[in-house]
């Protein structure tokens, strides 16, 4: 790892993410150096986006679950999701008969949805990738503390705490496809992808 005047910010956070995958067991030496990115080139969703992005993903994971296309499009007029949907997750939400794998990974956004409700503050903590989240619990949070609550009402983390989150997140992706460790691969890839959504001109 380059240490320098303009790395230092980046290698202490990479410093930190070492030591927390090291409590877990998990092995960080095959971890690429940290390259330097100018602060102004770091942007975050605001708390708006979050909020679109947490409802999307919990709109796709119920759709996973085997909630019917009319129930679907019903969840979607009432808190108004359509506007965030990609363009891939309209796709999916308009298919009357997804297949099997369809389902199955869509029904794995409850990482990404427990991600997001981390980033608006509605959860305290993320726990270690090695255990899938309770979906009945993501569920409930998404729908009494976001879909449900005022706007105005919602903020986002502040950047340091999204960052050091990120990098645990990214950093695991790059470990969880080159070696074996007790992390769950689709918890692994469903966070980093929540924090690709999140934060942006960040290395990953």
């Amino acid at each position: 790892m380059t240490d320098g005047p303009t790395t230092d910010p980046l290698a202490r956070r990479r410093r930190r993410t070492e030591t927390y995958l090291s409590m877990w067991g998990v092995n960080a030496t095959i971890l690429p150096d940290v390259v330097a990115v100018p602060p102004d080139s770091v942007a975050c969703l605001t708390a708006a986006e979050v909020r679109g992005r947490a409802l999307a993903s919990c709109l796709m994971a119920l759709r996973g679950q085997g909630l019917s296309q009319v129930e679907a499009f019903a969840f979607a007029d009432a808190y108004g999701v359509w506007d965030h949907l990609t363009f891939e997750e309209t796709q999916f939400i308009l298919t009357d008969e997804p297949t099997g794998a369809e389902m199955l990974q869509a029904a794995w956004r409850y990482e990404r949805l427990w991600v997001h409700l981390w980033a608006l503050g509605r959860v305290r903590h993320l726990a270690f990738t090695d255990t899938q989240v309770d979906s009945a619990k993501a569920l409930e949070v998404c729908v009494a503390e976001v879909a449900l609550a005022d706007p105005g009402s919602l903020a986002v983390r502040e950047h340091k705490e999204l960052l050091d989150a990120a990098d645990i997140a990214w950093c695991e992706r790059v470990i969880v496809r080159a070696a074996t460790t007790p992390m769950q691969p689709g918890v692994v890839h469903e966070r980093a992808a929540a924090f690709d959504e999140i934060v942006s001109g960040w290395p990953s």
